[in-house]
């Protein structure tokens, strides 16, 4: 590697405490963790599951007069034992930067220059106290440049030789790894704090000012007279929840990852469901509501006021379990209960449904003479607000017996404790409000809450009375994004008030009025659920986040004697194609436009490659090597899967109802070619065919497709088809 390789990995990230992940904010000591990358062996993972069976069957045998609450911790420890015992425990350092004295010196005074610097008013001082800070860290950057390099050939031969891709995207996880360090936090009087201590204290007291209400009361985990469960919990609902858990999630303050809960035994299955089920027999409680607080700064705020710190909440692993259990055993009449405006949480809806809706709505704009008026309603924390009492009402209409009562444990005695590194002591605080976010049911559970809310709202709206508005789709809405469409405005200020008597609040200065006409160019810049109104605008901000997820993986381009081709091509295609290609089947783009994003892919494709000048390649090679397409051909067969999907759904989804609208003439049509929509470039792409009857101008077009749609086979083949004749040379015709 060169002196300006070795240059580039400073400045795009690597510093010497990137390590492991045990040394980011609020990490416990290594050492009491186990070693879970031993759990890929075979051998590591029989002697588990021997050890925590021979464990439970002593658990089992001595259990005969303990509490639930005893039995519950007895298998937790079994849980960590056995992991301990035939894994091990990490050896890495807790603080890998106090391994070299001369960085642990360094990095502590360059510290306390910054807040010297940060509590000094006087101007010379602080250029004095600048000008010595920026030496100490120059200093910091020679000496980690010196000890850097051999560690970082051996890390990028971890990658290529990881023989999975879990263990590979763990690798470049690590190898690309921030440091994140304690929030910076200001005191009452606007002074920067940097003792631990301190910093818990202030970081917990404004999250206990923001998830309790004094105001609300506690939820309480049971109620009425102790009894057994009308459809107790089976072994089988306890195996496919664990095995539903995802790898590689941070654990709780339990300390039990997903991995140890999804390796374990049919005996753990069935400990697990005993206990659940004793739980709501003998009304005695189990610790498992409790999670782990941890501050992150928001992207592009000031650091200092609590307020510009992102919550993010540790759960328990056996709590996220169970919520899929109840889940599963509440979605068919959570599903009945929502609208078919709410695309969020749900299974086979997406956010490409909205942005394909939005779309349709723009194209129907600019093929006749009318503006179609959306209001954005933006909520603030609207997770963090939702009162619980309000929420078990309305939970209590929708589901059975045993399901409300597992949902009320799941919101009773919800503890927080903030982790903050270096710490020497804890502020757990209890809350009282909002749904806990960090398991499958709290956003279903939320969506329902929002529902009963828009429900009301439904009510004092203006009914639609033009011929055009009826044919809209009134409503539509992603989680807590909630756009009402029509040709006026909404009255923002009743849908406030009816929102607050469900403690949620509209934030008016974030909420949007978007006016789609054929003139206006501001709507284009419109972000919907992370995709703009307008496409040109779309794919260009798609190329930049794209390019600065390419630059973030430079270690691994710039080590293309290191890394096999295979390897790299595939973390492309998952880090940063994935970026660039989002919602990409609801653009609709000239032939100018697509040849500029076949260019962009292909120069993308050899930075991968590390082909650069004078090498030359050619087009038809480097897809080859690459074993990629053209993106304008992937964005055809994006475009007619989900075209596929939307038609499949219900005929009341908004993305089918803005169709439909799109074909119901209201307005004067304008004359002259047709712009370049999301319809007219599927009748385009239908053109192509030979021999083709097939075509999408009119709403019985429309129709004959939808009744090709519902067969999934007739529909792959048509699209086969298409993506054949786009692939195909133009004719000499």
């Amino acid at each position: 590697m060169n002196w300006c390789h070795k240059i580039m990995l400073i400045v795009f990230g690597w510093m010497p405490w990137a390590e492991e992940k045990t040394t980011r904010i609020g990490a416990r000591d290594c050492a009491t963790k186990t070693d879970e990358s031993q759990m890929q062996s075979k051998v590591c993972l029989d002697q588990y599951k021997t050890g925590l069976n021979e464990r439970l069957i002593t658990i089992e045998q001595d259990n005969n007069n303990s509490t639930v609450s005893d039995s519950w911790t007895n298998v937790q420890q079994a849980i960590k034992e056995s992991a301990k015992a035939s894994a091990g425990v990490n050896t890495c350092n807790k603080q890998k930067r106090t391994a070299n004295d001369t960085i642990s010196e360094l990095s502590n005074r360059q510290k306390d220059l910054r807040l010297q610097i940060q509590n000094t008013d006087n101007e010379e001082r602080k250029i004095k106290l600048r000008n010595e800070r920026n030496r100490v860290l120059h200093t910091i950057r020679k000496t980690i440049l010196e000890q850097r390099n051999e560690e970082l050939e051996k890390k990028v031969q971890k990658i290529n030789e990881a023989n999975s891709d879990n263990a590979m995207f763990k690798a470049v996880k690590l190898l690309n790894q921030k440091h994140y360090e304690n929030p910076s936090v200001e005191d009452s009087s606007g002074k920067l704090v940097i003792n631990p201590n301190q910093t818990l204290e202030i970081v917990a007291d404004f999250f206990k000012e923001k998830f309790q209400n004094k105001d609300l009361a506690s939820i309480a985990s049971f109620q009425g007279i102790p009894r057994k469960l009308n459809k107790p919990f089976t072994s089988e609902e306890v195996r496919k929840s664990l095995e539903s858990l995802k790898n590689n999630r941070a654990p709780g303050g339990d300390e039990i990852s997903g991995e140890l809960l999804k390796y374990g035994t049919p005996l753990l299955h069935k400990s697990i469901a005993n206990i659940l089920n004793r739980v709501f027999e003998e009304h005695e409680t189990i610790n498992i509501n409790s999670g782990e607080l941890i501050a992150i700064p928001k992207p592009g705020k000031p650091k200092g006021p609590p307020k510009n710190l992102r919550p993010i909440t540790l759960l328990n692993t056996i709590r996220k379990a169970l919520s899929i259990i109840t889940l599963h055993r509440i979605r068919p009449n959570i599903e009945e209960y929502l609208s078919h405006s709410q695309s969020g949480f749900r299974p086979e809806r997406s956010t490409s449904d909205v942005a394909w809706t939005h779309k349709w709505l723009a194209a129907k704009a600019k093929k006749e003479d009318v503006e179609i008026k959306i209001t954005g309603i933006d909520m603030s924390a609207a997770f963090d607000t939702i009162d619980r009492q309000i929420l078990l009402d309305i939970i209590e209409r929708i589901v059975e017996e045993d399901e409300l009562r597992i949902i009320r444990f799941l919101l009773s005695d919800t503890v927080i404790n903030t982790r903050i590194n270096g710490a020497t002591k804890e502020r757990p605080f209890v809350s009282n409000i909002g749904t806990p976010q960090g398991d499958s049911l709290s956003p279903v559970l939320f969506s329902v809450y929002l529902e009963n809310a828009l429900k009301e709202v439904r009510t004092i709206l203006p009914r639609p009375t033009n011929k055009l508005e009826k044919t809209l789709p009134t409503e539509i809405a992603y989680a807590d994004d909630v756009d009402f469409v029509g040709l006026n405005f909404v009255d923002t200020e009743e849908v406030q008030n009816t929102l607050h008597k469900y403690n949620l609040l509209v934030n008016i200065d974030k909420t949007e009025f978007t006016t789609l006409s054929r003139a206006g160019t501001e709507y284009k810049n419109t972000k919907k659920v992370g995709t703009l109104i307008g496409d040109e605008e779309d794919v260009e901000r798609r190329k930049r986040l794209s390019n600065a997820a390419l630059t973030k993986l430079l270690n691994v381009w710039i080590k293309g004697d290191k890394i096999k081709r295979k390897t790299k091509l595939k973390l492309y295609r998952s880090l940063v194609k994935s970026i660039l290609v989002y919602n990409c089947g609801t653009w609709a783009l000239t032939k100018s436009e697509e040849e500029k994003l076949n260019a962009f892919h292909r120069k993308q494709l050899r930075k991968v490659l590390n082909i650069k000048y004078p090498v030359k390649i050619t087009n038809s090679s480097l897809y080859n090597k690459c074993e990629e397409h053209p993106l304008s051909i992937y964005i055809l067969e994006n475009r007619w899967r989900l075209f596929g999907h939307i038609l499949r759904r219900n005929i009341e989804i908004p993305a089918n109802k803005s169709m439909n609208s799109y074909f119901a003439t209201h307005g004067k049509k304008f004359r002259g070619r047709p712009l370049t929509t999301l319809p007219v470039v599927l009748n385009k792409d239908l053109s192509r065919l030979q021999e083709n009857t097939l075509q999408l101008t009119t709403r019985e077009d429309l129709e004959h497709l939808r009744c090709i749609a519902q067969n999934r086979q007739q529909w792959r083949e048509l699209s086969t088809r298409i993506r054949k004749a786009a692939e195909a040379p133009p004719s000499d015709d």
